[in-house]
Parts: C-alpha cells; structure tokens; sequence
C-alpha cells in the first residue's frame, strides 16, 4: 500500500472539501499574503474576527492584514481568558462578515477541519460568522479520523479538551427537502494549508 504524502492528503483534501462546496489551496509562506488578498476579493467582508493563534502570530497575520485591508479587524486571543464573557463573544462573531482562525488538524478522507477548544475560545466559530477562513500548516494533515486516533491515544490529548469536527459549509434539506446553506454555520469555508517544503 502507497504511503500517504502532504501533497497526496491535500489533493484529498481538497477534492473532497470541493466537492462539499468549500474550497482548499496550498500556498507556500512567502505566497500567504497574495493568496490571503486573493481571498478577501471574493468577500464582502467589512468586519472581520481572527483568533490571534501562535501559528498566526508566527506568519504576521495582523501585519499581512493592516497591509490588505481597510476595513475592521479585530484579533482575540486564541486561548479563552480568565475573564471570559460568552455573551460578548458570541455578538462579536454574530456581527462579523468573515473569522479567521488556524485549526488544530486536517482529516484529508473527509475534508473535516478538527479544533481544539483549547485553543479556541469556543465552538460558536463554525456557528456564527457568513464565512469563514481558516489557515494551517500542511504537517497537520492527516489521512482520516483512525490517524487522528493513534495520536490522541499516544499523547492522551483528547482527554484534555472538548473537539469540534467541522466538515464543508452549513448546509441542510431539512426545510421542505430544499437544500439550503448557512443555517447551522458558515455558507463560505476556505482552508489555506500552509506548506514550508520546496521552494518559495
């Protein structure tokens, strides 16, 4: 059996969050910033909330946003503070156009983006915002959930913290059988996947 790549699991992954309606791209670091420019072209995104991740705030998001775009972004931290107002939270988000985030993996087979509340102040990300961007490192990609398994039972990280498996944009028939998008979440997702391999 073929091992997996990083450029085989993002070709999965990609054709598999393409086939849900989302749209995947891998970019290389010194690309992030045109590639990210390319993005808000589409949106109609004049408020915008990030979680402010480590991973972030090593690519110099604030900065690559402040040079791109001229209208309200507000960076949260990505860990939830000791003083934590969900009410507060959940209106900044409700009244964002696009959020921002990293995740913590990428399940290829599935196209399902995985976040650890640990690292993010709460779930209603994938609830709230019209659209939503999220930005990861190609070393988080894995084949599927089984892969996701081995690694939790290695580390115990799952015992740690509550996940949110997130896979394509809302979408649901629920009404009238008529398929309709952004009722349980963002009606846009894109995934950048960051890969530092090869050259710039």
């Amino acid at each position: 059996m073929q091992k997996d790549t990083k450029e085989t699991l993002f070709e999965a992954f990609r054709k598999e969050l393409e086939a849900l309606g989302g749209k995947a791209r891998q970019v290389k670091p010194g690309k992030l910033r045109e590639e990210i420019s390319r993005c808000l072209s589409g949106e109609k995104a004049e408020r915008i909330v990030g979680y402010l991740s480590p991973y972030l705030a090593s690519l110099t998001i604030e900065q690559i946003f402040e040079e791109i775009h001229r209208g309200v972004v507000e960076w949260l931290p990505a860990a939830k503070p000791a003083h934590f107002e969900m009410a507060a939270h959940r209106r900044r988000l409700a009244e964002a156009d696009l959020a921002i985030t990293s995740a913590d993996y990428l399940l290829a087979r599935t196209a399902t983006v995985v976040f650890s509340l640990k690292h993010h102040p709460s779930g209603l990300l994938t609830l709230l915002p019209p659209s939503l961007l999220v930005i990861a490192p190609a070393e988080r990609l894995l084949a599927d959930f089984p892969a996701l398994q081995a690694i939790f039972d290695r580390t115990g990280e799952d015992r740690e913290t509550n996940l949110v498996f997130f896979t394509g944009p809302s979408r649901t028939a629920d009404i009238e059988k008529t398929l309709v998008l952004g009722v349980h979440g963002p009606k846009k997702l894109t995934v950048l996947v960051v890969n530092t391999t090869g050259a710039q």
